[in-house]
């Protein structure tokens, strides 16, 4: 007994199949244009059959209809339009009010930027030019699962932002952190005590 074997390329595979799958395409459409004309078939036979053989002669009248005069039309009634009157306004005394009391203005909360940094174990994701970058370094880090509160910008002058995540009680609960920050794609996270 004898066995073949038949040896194809990733492309050579891929080319047969979408010939297949061209052949199979062509093959509906041309039976789709096939069942479209022969129910357009049907229609005008069925069309034709309703017809009548022969026509129906049209009348011809014999004499013109008579002519009828048209009424004088009828004057119009003069329509007198009244002014719309306004009833007067009752006046109505305002109530009593009470001495305002003074709304809570909320505490303004520091922008990620100027945020004073509390003293403790942080860690630093990185150190960018720009603060656009740092801005969206910081995004990335708190779709990691970062509190915002958490993620800061800090401004470290000459034209220098630092992203840094924090504070943290230990050196250990921040290596932890610098570690999901590698596994994250953050691979220059380090540690830094304030």
């Amino acid at each position: 007994m004898r066995y073949y074997q038949l040896v194809a390329s990733g492309r050579q595979l891929a080319l047969f199949i979408f010939a297949i799958a061209g052949l199979l395409l062509v093959a509906f459409l041309v039976g789709l244009n096939v069942g479209l004309a022969e129910r357009q078939q049907q229609l005008e036979q069925a069309a034709w059959s309703a017809k009548p053989s022969e026509p129906l002669p049209t009348p011809i009248p014999t004499e013109p209809p008579p002519a009828t005069p048209t009424p004088p039309p009828s004057p119009m009634p003069e329509v007198v339009v009244a002014e719309p009157t306004v009833p007067p306004t009752p006046t109505v005394m305002p109530a009593p009010t009470a001495a305002p009391t003074p709304t809570p203005r909320p505490t303004p909360r520091p922008s990620p930027v100027t945020a004073p940094i509390s003293a403790g174990v942080w860690v630093q994701v990185g150190a960018f030019s720009s603060k656009a970058d740092a801005d969206g370094v910081r995004h990335r880090v708190v779709a990691l699962g970062f509190r915002p509160e958490q993620v800061k910008v800090l401004s470290a002058g000459f034209g220098k932002y630092r992203v840094r995540v924090g504070p943290f009680p230990d050196r250990e609960s921040g290596s932890r952190v610098v570690a999901r920050l590698r596994e994250g794609g953050f691979r220059e996270a380090f540690v830094v005590s304030q």
